[in-house]
């Protein structure tokens, strides 16, 4: 889990499935809308792969949010990286990476 302030960023896997989906969180000590945007990309020997999704919440004091749903399969000697950009109320846009989970 990632923190800045109030507001934490993880991610979760349902592994029963194939390929396995990833499943961005936020959540938050106060009540708060925030815009956000979730891109992931892959780069690798047959090229590079994104996908985007953006949206926007309201946050409930304690309460995780579901961001999206991505499904991924990884690919040898790839590299695989997950961005979540929060935004909220003209403040500085809120950046968290993580390394596609395998």
């Amino acid at each position: 889990m990632v923190g800045d302030a109030d507001i934490h960023v993880w991610l979760d896997m349902v592994e029963r499935v194939n390929p396995p989906v990833i499943i961005p969180y936020v959540q938050s000590d106060e009540e708060q809308s925030l815009g956000f945007r979730v891109r992931v990309v892959q780069k690798g020997r047959s090229g590079r792969s994104v996908i985007g999704q953006s949206g926007a919440l309201r946050l409930l004091p304690g309460t995780p949010a579901e961001l999206s749903r991505v499904s991924i399969r990884p690919q040898p000697d790839s590299q695989c990286d997950i961005e979540i950009i929060l935004t909220r109320n003209n403040m500085k846009e809120l950046h968290y990476r993580f390394e596609c989970p395998t």
